[in-house]
């Protein structure tokens, strides 16, 4: 793993310099032993190639896989968010061996800088993708399609990073005409591929931009309605720590509460912080902060 960049203020030279620090992929033929009378000998195999990083294979790929550097996937991304009118947007970037995260935040919301994350892959996933995705659930015997946006952001009061989901259908959120327009947006590219041509990515990493600046009323008043929710015990919280987090990190999280205001806010906040400053692996890091968003959704819509 390696953090290219925290949270910083907007130069190109700045994400130029971040972009081309994220360690670069290659192709190696992979040879295989083949026994001949009494040595050994290496033959070129036809049907995989392997991808090394460091120079260490972290997957393997057939000869079709094209591979494409998360600096050169991304630049159209910088580009696009650019051109869509968002002048002081801050980013984050991480890579990891297989795969780049690029964090790109875009507004504000009530001291939550917020915007999206996109990921490249080279492990032969070949997609960059955002927080766009449809979600399928039943409800008393009814199968219920959601769009759901998933908002990444940054608490600047401490520095938490965090996930905030919002249904498109969730009215109370979501006006009418702002689901249209959002919708909308995100129809022009649900998925850019690696293939095709880069003014289109650019082209399409705008409208998703502009989406993503949609989203600031709504995540204001999901702000709002977690603010209200009020949560005055520490057994309150307990249960919902062991409901939707599990009770590994339970006393971390309910001694960081003790210094929240008392609301399903501030025990989302505690999550979030234990996240972002208690040294957690990357991948209990990311399990954390995606169970803190559930948490905050499912709770606020819990009579919806």
């Amino acid at each position: 793993m390696k953090q290219i960049s925290s949270y910083a203020q907007r130069e190109s030279s700045e994400i130029n310099k971040a972009l081309e620090a994220i360690p670069k992929a290659e192709l190696w033929q992979i040879k295989a032993v083949k026994p001949v009378e009494d040595a050994l000998e290496f033959v070129d195999t036809k049907r995989f190639l392997a991808v090394v990083v460091d120079k260490k294979i972290v997957s393997t790929v057939t000869p079709k896989y094209v591979l494409v550097q998360s600096a050169d996937a991304f630049r159209p991304v910088v580009e696009g968010v650019t051109l869509a009118g968002v002048q002081d947007f801050k980013f984050s970037l991480l890579a990891l061996e297989t795969k780049a995260y690029l964090n790109l935040l875009v507004t504000d919301a009530d001291g939550i800088k917020i915007g999206f994350r996109v990921s490249n892959s080279i492990d032969g996933k070949s997609a960059l993708r955002y927080g766009f995705d449809m979600e399928r659930r039943v409800k008393e015997n009814v199968l219920i399609q959601d769009h759901i946006v998933t908002v990444w952001g940054v608490r600047q009061i401490c520095a938490n990073g965090m996930k905030i989901r919002v249904p498109l259908a969730w009215k109370e959120v979501v006006r009418e005409v702002e689901r249209i327009k959002i919708l909308e947006l995100f129809s022009e590219s649900t998925r850019l591929e690696h293939i095709g041509n880069v003014a289109d990515k650019v082209k399409a990493m705008q409208f998703v931009a502009e989406a993503f600046i949609y989203m600031r009323e709504p995540v204001k008043r999901i702000l709002n309605l977690a603010k209200k929710f009020s949560i005055e015990d520490r057994v309150t919280a307990k249960k919902l720590i062991s409901k939707y987090v599990g009770r590994r990190i339970e006393e971390r999280i309910l001694n960081r509460f003790d210094q929240e205001e008392d609301s399903l806010w501030g025990l989302y906040n505690a999550c979030t912080y234990v996240a972002s400053h208690d040294g957690l692996s990357i991948s209990t890091n990311e399990s954390l902060l995606n169970k803190s968003a559930v948490m905050l959704e499912r709770e606020l819509r819990a009579g919806d």
